[in-house]
């Protein structure tokens, strides 16, 4: 039991308060529904809470004592005011969980409606009146609910109920007959042929609709590879199962259908791979540092954004411009680590004698002045540029392949659109540096999708551009 006191200090530590709610509020409510108040006395609560209490109390301490804010913003802020309020955005209806939960149970889906009324009438308690199924169903419900009822929902809240579930179903897998499991996994086989059907013939039409600039069409079609792999997968795998069930067998028949869920959610997984151009800022961050490493002591701007992935890759913080969001609280009790407006940013910026920001395409021209713009001329990539017959003004901004005088019409040009295709969902990195500064906005798709013409500003002092998404 003082393992136990130990794991629940553990998840304290790593998940606050969260980690006491739920096993504390399971307990009550079964003992309520249950009537076992004897369960509370072989909790050992006194010896028990030292355990708690010795692992869990000092980093709280230490952490409340070095930052006297930390109280109101970890215990209140992050627990409260998230679980009462819509405040962090992410709220979702009542339902929200109930797909999640359908797809997360796969493949015991109907195995699971089947046998929910019989493994809690069913349930027996052992000697000491302990019924671990009850406890089980009751630990998910009280998840599944405390959840749905938050003002912030994700779709990993709701976790913690798999492995509860999982013992209640192999449970009834060892109780339940053959014939009836194979009329249970029928419906399941049948979906999945529709969807192996679906991924195979109609996946491009289907990835072509959802596609935009946020989800460019070139990497859904690449994940849409592993998908039809995984849903065929399963598909063989639930064909399998109900053939051995319909010779009477039973442990070659959920063993196969464990290990084909096993193996299509992992290559689901895998395959998200493919999405990291519109998912992550790693490539990005290696296209810029295939020109040479990215300075460690000068500033890093994330400007109207903040991606969470681009401390992690960058190795360091970043300095947040104009956006708040989830880091409200802490800006308000160090403003000095990040910049208020965009207009401040850019003063900062001209001033610097070398710095890199990040922004959305869709800031971009908000954030470099139409004066800016002015000075943009062509830097072609594998032929010259085209200038359209105009005239070259007398001292004006030479590149290497040529000039280019219509600033807008040039910003239009640089979108990385072919033939037919989507815009693509970009990142433009800068980077300034003493004596040049440049800007090029490249497709996050990789340098073998850049369009023929790239851009490069000339303000003041020459900017050198580095690779983006």
């Amino acid at each position: 039991m003082w393992l136990a006191w130990a794991a629940l200090a553990l998840a304290t530590l790593s998940k606050g308060l969260i980690g006491i709610v739920l096993p504390g509020g399971v307990l009550v409510l079964y003992s309520l529904i249950e009537r076992d108040w004897a369960l509370w006395r072989r909790l050992h609560l006194v010896s028990g809470m030292l355990v708690f209490l010795a692992i869990a109390a000092p980093w709280f301490v230490v952490v409340s004592l070095r930052n006297p804010e930390f109280f109101n913003f970890f215990f209140i802020h992050e627990h409260f005011t998230r679980f009462l309020t819509t405040e962090h955005r992410r709220e979702g209806p009542w339902w929200y969980f109930i797909p999640i939960f359908m797809v997360g149970i796969l493949p015991w889906l109907t195995v699971l409606a089947w046998t929910a009324r019989r493994s809690w009438t069913e349930a027996r308690a052992t000697e000491r009146g302990f019924s671990w199924q009850r406890f089980a169903i009751i630990w998910s419900v009280f998840i599944f609910l405390f959840f749905s009822a938050s003002g912030s929902k994700l779709p990993s809240y709701i976790l913690p109920i798999f492995p509860a579930m999982a013992l209640v179903i192999g449970w009834q897998l060892t109780r339940i007959q053959a014939a009836t499991l194979l009329r249970l996994i029928v419906p399941l086989v049948v979906a999945m042929g529709l969807l192996a059907l679906v991924a195979l013939a109609g996946f491009g039409a289907l990835a072509e609709r959802i596609a935009d600039e946020k989800q460019p069409l070139a990497p859904l079609l690449a994940y849409g590879t592993w998908i039809r792999i995984a849903v065929v997968v399963a598909l063989a795998g639930g064909i399998l199962a109900w053939w051995w069930l319909a010779r009477g067998e039973r442990t070659r028949p959920v063993l196969t259908l464990a290990l084909a869920s096993l193996a299509w959610t992992q290559l689901m997984v895998t395959g998200f791979d493919a999405l990291a151009e519109s998912r992550s800022t790693e490539p990005i961050l290696l296209r810029a540092t295939t020109r040479g490493a990215l300075a460690t002591g000068v500033p890093f701007y994330s400007v109207r954004m903040y991606d969470q992935t681009l401390p992690y890759y960058l190795g360091r913080t970043v300095i947040p411009v104009a956006h708040a969001d989830e880091l409200a609280m802490g800006i308000a009790l160090e403003p000095d680590k990040a910049i208020a407006t965009v207009g401040e940013w850019k003063n900062r910026w001209e001033g610097a004698d070398q710095a890199y920001a990040i922004m959305q395409p869709r800031h971009r021209r908000s954030a470099l002045t139409l004066d800016d713009l002015d000075r943009i001329c062509i830097s072609p990539e594998r032929r010259p540029a085209q200038c359209g017959g105009a005239a070259l003004p007398q001292g004006g901004n030479q590149c290497a392949g040529g000039y280019h005088p219509h600033a807008r019409e040039l910003d239009r040009s640089i979108r990385p659109l072919g033939a037919g295709a989507s815009p693509r969902r970009r990142h433009p990195l800068l980077r300034r540096e003493r004596g040049r500064v440049d800007h090029r906005p490249l497709a996050r798709a990789g340098v073998d999708r850049l369009p023929d013409a790239l851009a490069r500003l000339h303000h003041q002092r020459d900017r050198r551009a580095l690779p983006a998404r």
